[in-house]
């Protein structure tokens, strides 16, 4: 987003210890806005951005419940998408709570409410940049299509799994 001026708001969803929102403030000119439902990861969100000088707006929030009315050029988020019950590395579970990782036994909740909920908190046209679990871009892309948004493109990790989805709001 450093070299397009068109988004001048962004809101980190789900922003967990803040690393994606204090990424954004430090290398745009954007406004951000890091929103999280868990008082205490927002609270390691703020000191993470203090110790880096980063001027991101920190809001605890669960979902889009405290965000109603403000407008965004670009969501991003990186949402729970592990199913109920499904193993993860032992490194990783140790430290997050499973609220951070479970979505539902099919793990793709999370991207059902942010399709949902996203248009009211976009502008037009916005944007959505989201990451995904392994094997759960086609239903993330179906899930966005069926509440009017257009899929644009999609990044793969260094494993060469479909990581991050674009799409942009319908017009």
């Amino acid at each position: 987003i450093k070299s397009d001026s068109s988004i001048q708001s962004v809101l980190d969803l789900c922003t967990g210890s803040g690393c994606i929102a204090i990424s954004l403030d430090l290398g745009t000119e954007a406004r951000i806005v890091g929103s999280e439902m868990s008082k205490s990861a927002l609270e390691i969100a703020r000191q993470n951005g203090e110790s880096l000088s980063a001027k991101v707006e920190w809001l605890e929030s669960d979902g889009f419940a405290k965000i109603a009315g403000r407008k965004f050029d670009l969501i991003v988020s990186n949402p729970p998408y592990l199913k109920r019950g499904e193993i993860f590395m032992p490194e990783v579970a140790k430290f997050e709570p499973e609220i951070a990782l479970y979505a539902g036994p099919d793990g793709l909740d999370g991207y059902r409410w942010i399709a949902r909920d996203a248009p009211s908190c976009l502008n037009k046209p916005g944007l959505v940049l989201i990451e995904t679990g392994w094997g759960m871009a086609d239903d993330v892309r179906k899930i966005f299509a069926e509440c009017g948004f257009e899929y644009l493109k999609s990044t793969r990790d260094l494993m060469r799994i479909e990581r991050a989805l674009l799409f942009r709001r319908g017009t």
